[in-house]
């Protein structure tokens, strides 16, 4: 009994933690306009392995998740389904991650992979549009 309170628990902490993603755009914006946050959209498709690699190594990594999750509503698309069709039509390569505010602003465009360093350098630059914007 103890063996498998410790297996749960260990297998609970290494899921605990992770992006906070919602599935629909619907959503993403109803939570921004509640939360007063931007929206990060990834958009991917099934079989990308850049998408994966960038999910892997840049997005879940552990300081990038807390500042994800406390900053912006995260939405995750397939390129093919409904939602990336209606709100990104013109979305060509995977991965591609936008930024938008929560009045759905075009923030930002990024396509392709990115590493981390480059990663945080379009999160600053999101926050100088935020603030650009809440200026005028």
């Amino acid at each position: 009994m103890k063996i498998l309170i410790l297996t749960l628990a260990l297998a609970s902490s290494l899921f605990a933690g992770g992006l906070n993603w919602v599935d629909s755009m619907g959503k993403a914006l109803e939570l921004a306009t509640k939360k007063h946050k931007p929206i990060m959209v990834f958009v991917e498709a099934e079989h990308c392995p850049w998408c994966s690699r960038m999910l892997e190594e840049v997005l879940e990594e552990k300081d990038t998740v807390k500042v994800l999750n406390r900053d912006f509503v995260l939405v995750k698309l397939d390129i093919d389904g409904k939602d990336a069709r209606e709100y990104f039509p013109n979305t060509v390569m995977t991965p591609t991650t936008y930024f938008i505010s929560a009045d759905s602003k075009p923030l930002l465009m990024v396509e392709g992979y990115v590493n981390s360093f480059s990663f945080y350098s379009y999160l600053s630059d999101v926050d100088k549009k935020i603030a650009e914007l809440k200026g005028k």
